[in-house]
């Protein structure tokens, strides 16, 4: 991966780092990785050689344990990424590497493993930028810390008065930016029912030259725009709270802030891998996946986002194998989800409609361990959402009301939730899915309090999951203790149990 990566990030990873191999396995899309019988996997000796036939006995097997020991292998991955230091993202070892622990996992439980080679193009904005204000006082803004280039940006050197839309400053609709002048630079607010995406797209086509987009919360995270961005010379900022509301502030009391913004790109074209494992027996016909995207985005290891769920699949894999589904029982780990949701985009996309209606449904898991979040299941509406979405919704808030947990069912329209993780492209086929997420960037609010009256030591006002792509979305155990800043584990075992009840309950209804 080349040197301006490195650049781009170093300043704020300081850690250091050791390298470890990783087992190299066949990376070309068909190759299919022959079956060891040679189990070697994190779960109790009685639950190692266990036939998974009642939910009850999956959920017993499951622990915080076992979960946590593939967190420590995808941290390690992380860690000894030398291209782009502590983090696991796509294109670089940190990804090859989690990639390979997960195939490795599977093909010692018995699975069939298909690695699915996914090309991806990204554009990286090379080192040295620029971000910093011009008028009414000169101000240079700080790199990664002020703000941070979106991956995928477009290029320029831009040099323009700053302007917020007449209508809502989320910049969601086409009609928020009624009035707008052509040429200037468009400040937009993060958040809303829209994807960043949608943001740039609107303010493109009122004819901003730029875009900054400022956090809802305090500081910055490292984020992208969709692989085909709206515009190659459109440069867009993801700038923080504290910058975004001082130029609001000077607009909104008549001073209108000349920015100057100079990005350069390189894009790289590279391949990736989504990984597919299959139960040995099962319906052909009737054919349940589950889920979760397996990269960080850049500049962090994505232990929460999104480690915590590739873990709770891999688990349930692992202790299901010598289950007989019913079903055909499909597990995936996505590539390039942070860029796009290019690796699940890439598999739907490359399905005959033959092999689309096999599907019954589609299980999708992410962020299962927020420390100031909660538990959260993804609505079913209408004309957003397939039919028989709404029956996935029943089971989690039954399974979870049979537990005695509080839970919260978000419509799926909230902070555009539906095209934020890999669900999107099932939906978009017409195949019915289900969403569990404990947090993300939206704050804790007095609503969730009033839900989750059984989750205590939430902070009102704080990122549900408080180092959302940030550098701090780490595994840093505390010695001795199961214990992490960056995870509430009782929680993440919580969540990890219900996924594992549906993936079990699915796997085993011929009804679907």
């Amino acid at each position: 991966m080349e040197k301006y990566i490195v650049d781009n990030i170093k300043k704020t990873l300081r850690r250091e780092f050791s390298y470890i191999s990783a087992y190299l396995l066949a990376t070309s899309f068909g190759i299919t990785i022959c079956m060891v019988d040679n189990p070697s996997f994190a779960a109790s000796s009685s639950c190692n050689q266990r036939i998974i036939n009642t939910s009850k006995k999956l959920q017993e097997c499951m622990t915080i344990e076992g979960l946590v020991s593939h967190l420590k292998a995808f941290q390690e991955q992380a860690n000894a990424n030398k291209e782009v230091p502590e983090t696991r993202f796509i294109g670089t070892s940190g990804y090859d590497g989690s990639r390979d622990y997960v195939v490795k996992k599977l093909t010692e439980a018995g699975y069939t493993v298909t690695l699915q080679n996914v090309p991806v193009a990204i554009n990286y904005v090379t080192t040295p930028r620029v971000f910093e204000q011009k008028f009414p006082a000169q101000k240079v803004y700080a790199d990664n810390i002020d703000y941070a280039p979106l991956v995928n940006s477009g290029v320029g050197d831009i040099t323009g008065k700053v302007q917020v839309p007449s209508g809502n400053i989320l910049g969601c609709n086409t009609d928020d930016f009624i009035g707008f002048n052509a040429g200037n630079i468009a400040l937009v607010q993060h958040g809303g029912m829209c994807s960043g995406r949608d943001k740039v797209v609107n303010a493109v086509a009122a004819g901003a030259k730029a875009i900054i987009i400022f956090n809802s919360i305090p500081g910055i995270f490292f984020a992208a725009l969709a692989a085909s961005s709206p515009s190659k010379t459109t440069p867009v900022v993801f700038a923080s709270q504290e910058v975004g509301n001082e130029l609001k502030t000077q607009v909104q009391t008549g001073t209108l802030p000349v920015v100057h913004i100079k990005f350069d790109a390189l894009k790289t074209f590279t391949n990736s891998q989504n990984i597919i494992a299959d139960s040995s027996t099962g319906n052909p016909d009737h054919v349940v996946i589950a889920g979760a995207h397996l990269d960080s985005s850049a500049g962090n290891a994505g232990m929460n986002d999104n480690a915590s769920a590739a873990a709770t699949i891999l688990e349930t894999a692992l202790l299901m194998k010598n289950t007989k589904p019913a079903n055909k029982l499909r597990f995936a780990w996505w590539t390039g989800e942070e860029e796009g949701l290019i690796g699940s985009t890439y598999y739907i996309s490359h399905l005959d409609a033959k092999e689309k209606a096999k599907i019954s449904l589609y299980l999708n898991y992410e962020i299962l361990g927020a420390p100031n979040g909660g538990r959260m299941i993804m609505g079913a509406a209408d004309g957003v959402t397939p039919p028989g979405s709404e029956k996935i919704v029943k089971l989690y808030t039954d399974y979870f009301n049979s537990q005695n947990l509080k839970s919260y069912v978000f419509d799926p329209k909230m902070a555009n939730a539906v095209a934020r993780s890999d669900m999107f492209a099932f939906m978009q086929a017409g195949i019915p899915v289900g969403y569990l997420v404990s947090g993300a960037e939206v704050p804790w609010n007095p609503l969730l309090t009033a839900i989750f009256t059984d989750l205590p030591k939430r902070i009102e006002g704080l990122a549900t999951h408080p180092c959302y792509h940030k550098l701090c979305d780490k595994l840093t155990l505390i010695e001795g203790e199961m214990k992490d800043p960056n995870f509430d584990f009782d929680l993440y075992l919580q969540m990890s149990k219900a996924a594992a009840y549906a993936i079990y309950t699915y796997s085993m209804n011929t009804n679907i």
